[in-house]
């Protein structure tokens, strides 16, 4: 991808890597929703895509970080920060979720916690020249073994409710509003171009190890796996905010993203979604 957008299309090494980078992940939100409305999580299947998605989606925001962090000492306070934050959320948290003076409170104090320490990350983040996605998304990984106590899973589908309620679609709304559909018609050939690059790869990249190493239900692999819209959106937004990518760049990869993310998820869902338990596996 990096190489048609620099050499081919003639963008500028920013966007070229911004570009790269943004339509290179899988869209967490939509593999995740779509997993959870099939009920696929309970099934080998369903655990194999989260988990392949997880690991590109990190490998996504380690290269944002790496590529377009400019490291001064407040991205290193930054990075301290956020390791601090992690290591006490991953050995501390339960003393908050657990003390009777917090939780199950009107107040949703346990939500509020949660909400501190992401705005930690955004203010150091912002600070330093950081991408807080990468320690937030940590923590969610880090918060997900506080939450597998069945007790606690009145406080996990209240972080859900206002995570896909509130969160998710006022991001998408803010990301919507930056795009330019006039733009996307002006260069519609290189909207086109990366759209089918992107997609060819996806398919390629995922298909043929998944045909290898999988019985069955490799097509439904590939096509979760060719998702798009999160954190490539992250992406999008960022470069738009710190002047790396133009309107027209930003609008470009958004409307593939957005595409990119109805497609795949059709397709699956249409003709190739495990139907019998034995297909699925333990």
């Amino acid at each position: 991808m990096f190489l048609v957008t620099y050499y081919i299309i003639g963008w500028e090494l920013n966007p070229a890597l911004l570009t790269s980078t943004a339509l290179s992940e899988t869209s967490i939100a939509v593999v995740y929703s779509v997993l959870t409305q099939k009920g696929l999580f309970k099934y080998k299947i369903g655990k194999l895509i989260m988990v392949a998605t997880f690991i590109t989606d990190i490998c996504t925001a380690i290269a944002l970080s790496v590529l377009f962090t400019k490291f001064d000492i407040y991205t290193l306070l930054f990075y301290v920060v956020s390791l601090a934050v992690l290591v006490m959320a991953y050995y501390k948290s339960d003393l908050f979720f657990e003390n009777p003076l917090f939780k199950n409170k009107i107040g949703e104090l346990e939500i509020k916690y949660v909400f501190v320490l992401l705005l930690g990350f955004i203010f150091f983040g912002s600070l330093g020249g950081g991408q807080a996605i990468l320690p937030a998304f940590i923590l969610g990984v880090i918060l997900s073994d506080h939450f597998k106590n069945i007790q606690k899973g009145e406080v996990k589908a209240k972080f859900k409710t206002v995570a896909f309620a509130i969160i998710t679609p006022i991001f998408f709304i803010i990301g919507g509003m930056k795009v330019s559909i006039p733009l996307i018609y002006s260069c519609f050939g290189i909207f086109l171009t990366l759209f089918v690059l992107r997609q060819l790869s996806k398919y390629i990249g995922v298909y043929y190890p998944s045909k290898i190493f999988l019985k069955q239900n490799y097509n439904y692999v590939t096509m979760m796996m060719s998702t798009g819209l999160t954190f490539g959106l992250v992406a999008a937004v960022f470069g738009l905010n710190n002047a790396l990518i133009n309107q027209t760049e930003y609008s470009v990869i958004t409307g593939i993203l957005v595409l990119s993310a109805i497609l795949p998820t059709f397709v699956a869902e249409k003709y190739y979604t495990p139907v019998h338990s034995e297909d699925l596996g333990d």
